[in-house]
């Protein structure tokens, strides 16, 4: 996100602990971001919905407690610790690739949405072979589209350490699917 956008939110976010109408922006500009990563977490639309509400709830309650410059970052931690909150409550069900094709554009044909629905359903498979924590590494980087350093933010690591651990998943992930696809 460029640095001035990035400035305006962090104004809205201060603006938003004395007004909260403020916090509208905010809400706009990362209410897919936040419901995409949920999705992907929990499994679960409605859950995900829930969550994702959850998050701006807490945020407009916390907003006070907001002195950085990174919105997204605070805003994803937040998320973050929902999403494990619910996962200590009750472990996700598989999310049927029908319900992953909410994520397609709204114009997409039949047949593209049956395709995706097959990439979706694979990476899905390739994704649940990863242990939590690299795949939140890259549901943060690719669902939340945060750059490496804002992830760090979001789980206590340099920006370094999440560019060379996102690389190594990416991998792992490469060697999985030539091993998956050479057992068909």
């Amino acid at each position: 996100m460029p640095d001035d956008r990035q400035e305006q939110l962090a104004d809205a976010m201060r603006a938003s602990q004395q007004d909260m109408n403020a916090f509208a922006p905010i809400y706009e500009a990362f209410v897919e971001r936040i419901y995409s990563y949920c999705l992907y977490r929990v499994r679960s639309v409605a859950d995900a919905e829930d969550l994702t509400s959850q998050v701006f709830a807490r945020a407009m309650d916390k907003c006070h407690t907001f002195n950085g410059d990174n919105v997204g970052a605070w805003l994803f931690r937040i998320a973050y610790h929902i999403t494990v909150d619910y996962y200590r409550a009750k472990r996700p069900e598989p999310l049927p690739p029908s319900q992953l094709s909410v994520l397609s554009a709204p114009d997409t044909s039949p047949l593209e949405r049956v395709i995706q629905d097959e990439e979706h359903a694979y990476l899905d498979e390739l994704l649940n072979k990863l242990d939590e924590g690299k795949r939140n590494l890259l549901l943060l980087r690719i669902t939340g589209d945060l750059s490496a350093s804002e992830v760090g933010e979001v789980v206590g690591k340099s920006a370094t350490a999440v560019r060379t651990e996102i690389h190594r998943i990416i991998q792992q992930l490469k060697r999985t699917a030539v091993l998956y696809s050479a057992g068909d």
